[in-house]
């Protein structure tokens, strides 16, 4: 155990006084960076990128998308006229029992040429929803709670991780 006045102790905590003043700056900084680049990635594709597939529900599963330690619910859906399966995201409860009601006919968009990897469980990933002509998620809000992260909390993250590094270099 190293005692008060040891000078192993304070070298070690010399050390660790000149990497806490020299680099938490300019790993604040890069954080910030990587947080900016997120902003920039495109998340969500364009609406005119999208092609609208419609049909009867075969087959529903609730399944739960894990992440990060978070967990949220998502639907997959075999529709009689597709031979794919689809993942819905809800934004709402109460989907998964409209779409076990026989004969529901469902309506959603998917990419034209697909360039997000497989949704989850071998299911394309959907935008929109329309069951028995009602849309309980427009085109419009899919897409826009897509890009809401990259383009709003991205940027905010950034922002203040920046703003903490510029501080943090100016103190010292």
């Amino acid at each position: 155990m190293l005692e008060p006045d040891d000078p192993d102790l304070a070298e070690a905590q010399a050390i660790g006084g000149f990497l806490r003043d020299r680099l938490v700056a300019p790993l604040l900084c890069a954080a910030a960076v990587v947080f900016l680049i997120l902003s920039l990635h495109k998340s969500a594709p364009e609406p005119e990128e999208l092609t609208e597939i419609s049909g009867t529900v075969r087959d529903v599963n609730a399944v739960q998308e894990c992440s990060w330690g978070f967990c949220n619910p998502a639907i997959i859906i075999t529709l009689d006229e597709a031979p794919d399966r689809y993942h819905i995201r809800p934004t709402a409860t109460g989907f998964i029992y409209l779409l076990r009601i026989p004969h529901t006919a469902v309506r959603t968009y998917v990419e034209k040429q697909p360039s997000f990897e497989e949704a989850h469980l071998d299911a394309t990933k959907t935008w929109g929803l329309c069951v028995n002509g009602k849309w309980l998620v427009t085109l419009e809000d899919s897409l826009r709670t897509d890009n809401f992260f990259a383009h709003t909390v991205c940027p905010i993250i950034a922002i203040f991780l920046a703003a903490a590094g510029v501080v943090r270099f100016l103190e010292k």
